[in-house]
């Protein structure tokens, strides 16, 4: 009508799942199946549809769990403060069931702990963007561990967790997220947020039936997971049974804490098999605040089946980048037992790796080529040791007090940057150990003992504060490059290499240090003894506290004992301990005269006069003498034919042995005998 005035009205409608607006509909207090009206309160009473909450409130006493047994569609699940009972639900065991949860997510509003949970054994999907969250401080909890499949028809149906395509944004909530029924299961197809919550992640339990299965739990690529401040992620590999954890997920720490817990062999990467005992955790792990790879599996429990493995191995095959600070800890108890393994290509982290255990010694192994970084700085605690298994690691910068060890009982290359490391680098089960000295700055190692490979120093300088390297070294100086010695020692190596060019055996120290050769590649107050194949400097060499270069001559007497430095060497003795000249020692054996010494191994003697006179032998020439009244040596000297040592005789180093001669004059009734060896250099 012209000129008409129209009042619009709202149309509203009763709560219900009938509602243009959704509703909080109340259980009731039963148990009956979820999708029938009585299950819930209302006037008409009405099943929540997928715009309605589903509320648990003071109407809800019932102990009882109720039942999902059809494929049902809410906006959301309250948990309401006034609640007395938890909220469960369960399907029917091997029914098949989904529920579908809209915007609205998971909520409890409790303030207190007790009865503060919520559990859905029920395979779920996602619908909208959601929160699953609680009162902080309350101990609220969600557990969703999909339908219960105890048949071997229905347990070939994997349950699984559908993010469809978006985020779930958990608050202050610990969330558990586990098969818990020997069926496989998935989370997948979306992202899930933590801040201050807890995810733990396992599979499910195996099943003791006629047609045993291992359950797998598999988190695929299509996840992502970002770990806030005050959260923790937990692959979880439970203990109850033989399981396994596949785990491809995109992991970013933002401030909170990747947790591998459980059992058994577990791995951390995007390969590997449903074997029984191994957990594959993968896809990549970007550090964007300081965070924390924690590690606190156990072996041996009571729980764990027959045949558990001896050792529990986190290996981590996801590529860890980033640039903050990286916190690896490792809080097993079984601490020889239990390691965390790198084993993917962690080239792209450049923050700082701390390997830290809380409670005492504890191991991080690398076991890729592509486990360090050499962009990055690693830090290595007291008592923790980081382990190289067989690989070539650059890892940047290097500090702490810890242990470097390599492992495995093949060749593996340490390369390092710069930093100050006052740990100990050592090698186990028969490992070669190289040491690359890389990049222009400067690295200080003040360990006492050092890599048994060979040692490079391709750029900027190498510091030792200690005289550490190994005798068996090669040492090679690139060009620009410099070896800077911080101690006044002697340190005997194999070999010297100076911009590809071998140096001749002999002290070698920094010019002006007045050592028999010098370098400008060589600084510092210290000095390398060069032995090659000579053995006398192979034997001096090993003397490492004689007080300077001078001390290493063949005719020094460092000790101001009897004997100087070759004789030292001739008759196996130490040139720092004038209490041991080594030498002979005569005793009287069936009547005879006997002079027993050690000589150098492989000695040929022969009679020239009435000496016996060795062919020189390691730059030495020996002459065993005997005489009646010590002005004349006059007296035949036979070598004993046949001599064997005694049993109880002292144990010689390698390179000695003892020979014995004699007399042909009687002990009894003859005049006194002296008998003396001589050793002279080898013209």
């Amino acid at each position: 009508m012209k000129g008409s005035r129209h009042l619009l009205l709202p149309l509203v409608f009763a709560a219900g799942s009938n509602a243009l607006q959704g509703a909080n509909i109340s259980k009731a207090n039963n148990v009956l199946d979820l999708g029938l009206a009585s299950s819930w309160i209302g006037a008409p009473a009405a099943a929540p549809g997928a715009s309605d909450i589903a509320v648990w409130d003071f109407y809800f006493t019932s102990t009882g769990v109720p039942a999902i047994s059809t494929d049902l569609a809410w906006a959301g699940i309250k948990l309401d403060g006034f609640a007395s009972k938890p909220c469960q639900i369960s399907a029917p065991n091997a029914v098949i069931t989904e529920l579908a949860l809209g915007a609205n997510g998971i909520e409890s509003a409790k303030t207190t702990a007790a009865n503060n949970s919520i559990g859905l054994s029920t395979d779920l999907r996602c619908t909208a963007n959601q929160s699953w969250k609680s009162v902080a401080g309350k101990g609220g909890s969600i557990v969703i561990n999909g339908a219960p499949r105890y048949d071997e028809v229905a347990r070939l149906i994997p349950n699984y967790i559908d993010l469809g395509g978006f985020t779930v944004t958990v608050e202050n909530t610990a969330v558990r997220l586990s098969g818990n029924n020997p069926s496989d299961m998935s989370i997948s197809n979306g992202s899930f947020v933590l801040n201050n919550s807890t995810l733990s992640i396992s599979p499910g339990t195996r099943w003791l039936g006629t047609d045993p299965h291992d359950p797998v739990m598999t988190v695929p690529s299509s996840l992502a997971i970002q770990i806030g401040a005050g959260s923790v992620v937990i692959p979880y590999n439970s203990s109850r049974s033989e399981q396994n954890l596949r785990w491809e997920a995109a992991v970013t720490l933002g401030g909170g804490t990747l947790h591998a817990s459980g059992w058994g062999i577990q791995t951390i990467g995007a390969s590997g098999t449903a074997d029984s005992n191994t957990s594959t955790l993968g896809g990549s792990i970007a550090v964007t605040a300081a965070s924390t790879l924690l590690l606190s599996s156990e072996i041996g429990t009571p729980n764990g089946p027959a045949g558990a493995p001896v050792e529990t191995l986190h290996r981590i095959t996801a590529p860890i980048t980033g640039s903050s600070n990286l916190a690896i800890k490792n809080e097993a108890s079984a601490a020889s037992l239990n390691y965390i393994v790198l084993a993917g290509d962690n080239s792209g982290f450049t923050g700082a790796m701390g390997i830290v255990g809380d409670l005492g010694s504890r191991t991080v192994r690398l076991a890729s080529d592509t486990a360090g970084s050499a962009s990055a700085t690693w830090s290595i605690g007291g008592s923790n040791t980081l382990q190289i298994e067989n690989s070539d690691v650059n890892l940047g910068s290097v500090t702490g007090t810890g242990t470097v060890q390599a492992m495995g009982g093949g060749e593996s290359t340490l390369r390092v940057g710069g930093g100050s490391f006052t740990g100990a680098i050592t090698q186990a089960d028969g490992t070669l150990l190289h040491f690359h000295k890389v990049g222009a700055a400067q690295h200080t190692y003040r360990g006492a003992t050092a890599w048994n490979g060979e040692t490079f120093v391709d750029e900027g300088t190498l510091t030792l504060t200690k005289a550490s390297l190994d005798a068996a070294t090669t040492v090679r100086i690139a060009a620009g490059a410099n070896l800077k010695l911080s101690h006044t020692k002697v340190n005997a190596v194999q070999a010297l290499v100076i911009d590809g060019a071998a140096k001749p055996p002999g002290i070698w120290g920094a010019e002006g240090s007045g050592a028999e050769h010098t370098s400008a590649a060589i600084t510092g107050t210290g000095f390398l003894l060069v032995t090659g194949s000579d053995p006398y400097l192979n034997w001096i060499g090993q003397f490492a506290d004689l007080s300077g270069p001078a001390d290493y001559a063949t005719g020094a007497n460092p000790d101001h004992g009897a004997l100087d430095n070759l004789g030292e060497f001739a008759f196996a003795g130490d040139p720092g301990d004038p209490s041991n000249e080594g030498g002979p020692f005569a005793t009287p054996v069936d009547e005879t005269f006997r002079y027993i010494l050690p000589v150098r191994s492989g000695a040929v003697f022969s009679q020239i006069g009435n000496e016996m006179v060795s062919a020189p032998v390691d730059g030495i020439v020996y002459r065993i003498q005997a005489s009646t009244g010590l002005s004349d040596f006059d007296v035949t000297v036979t070598e004993t034919s046949g001599f064997e040592p005694a049993p109880d005789a002292a144990p010689l180093p390698e390179g000695w042995e003892y020979r014995s001669f004699e007399t042909a004059l009687p002990v009894a009734g003859a005049p006194r005998q002296f008998m003396r060896a001589v050793a002279e250099a080898a013209p």
